[in-house]
């Protein structure tokens, strides 16, 4: 294929959209996880697009057009499958000029930068962004920004549904979705499948929640995931637990800890358990810091 032709790059448009189900074209989404058309991602921008060239007998505009074209090239193996020179394009399948329809059609383009999610609006006003924690953002973006996570886009998205997602969200997603790769310690332990997996999820939330129910083992999961991270931890529990949690670190860590009750121990184990009450009477005297292995 030619990404430098415009027609064929309508023509792979065109394609795609065809090889969307009924459904999927009705709805501009994907639906089914068939491996053909566009993916979840892209189906809402470019079967909009798709629809407006084929059904309704528009031309594309040259803002449009460029957005197409770097979006569908993820999919050059679906198109190389087919014979282009069998796709037909209505004679209204031209390009034009326009600086505006694209914003009107469009309430912003939601992107990703370092660590940060940015909505740039195409519609005014936008200010309800700051209801779930967007804030105009202090460079030369023109845009609301986000620390970035799944919550802000999701909130994002549902607030306004008709955005344009850039590439760099489509890439932040799918690595967002990549497996954590765990060491043979995990997989070679005794625990069940979904154990594992949450294993991976703490180790990628850092700061996540664990919360299954009692007998599930969330002891060994929290251990296991804090080994996976490195650095020092301090685990504060009930007074009955203490020794309990050290046996457990022992068994599934293989490692020693310390107990500190009633008083600062000698700071030489990686593992620290105290509880509540000692926690609380000692707390400006613990060092507490986050030290991780390898930047996790």
């Amino acid at each position: 294929m030619d990404w430098d032709d415009t027609k064929s790059i309508l023509k792979a448009l065109a394609l795609l959209y065809e090889l969307q189900t009924p459904e999927e074209q009705q709805a501009q989404t994907t639906v089914l996880d068939n491996s053909v058309g566009f993916n979840a991602i892209d189906a809402g921008f470019l079967s909009s697009v798709a629809y407006q060239m084929l059904k309704e007998g528009k031309g594309v505009s040259t803002r449009q057009f460029s957005i197409v074209k770097s979006k569908i090239q993820k999919y050059h193996a679906q198109i190389e499958e087919y014979d282009l020179d069998y796709v037909e394009l209505p004679e209204t399948a031209v390009l034009y000029e326009s600086r505006d329809d694209f914003a009107d059609e469009h309430a912003g383009l939601i992107y990703v930068d370092k660590d940060r999610l940015l909505f740039e609006p195409y519609i005014y006003p936008t200010t309800q962004v700051k209801a779930i924690g967007f804030r105009w953002a202090q460079d030369d973006s023109a845009s609301w920004e986000s620390p970035l996570t799944l919550s802000a886009f999701e909130q994002l998205r549902e607030m306004f549904q008709n955005c344009i997602i850039s590439d760099s969200v489509t890439t932040w997603l799918e690595e967002v979705d990549k497996p954590v790769q765990l060491s043979d310690e995990v997989y070679k332990s005794e625990l069940l499948a979904f154990q594992r997996e949450a294993v991976g999820f703490m180790v990628k939330a850092k700061r996540g929640l664990l919360g299954l129910a009692p007998g599930l083992g969330k002891t060994p999961i929290s251990i296991l995931a804090i080994k996976e991270l490195g650095g020092r931890t301090l685990i504060i529990c009930p007074l009955p637990l203490l020794y309990n949690w050290k046996r457990e670190i022992k068994t599934w860590a293989n490692e020693d800890a310390e107990i500190w009750h009633k008083g600062i121990g000698d700071d030489v184990e990686l593992w620290v358990i105290t509880n509540y009450e000692t926690a609380l009477r000692y707390l400006v005297k613990y060092d507490i810091k986050t030290i991780t292995k390898d930047g996790k």
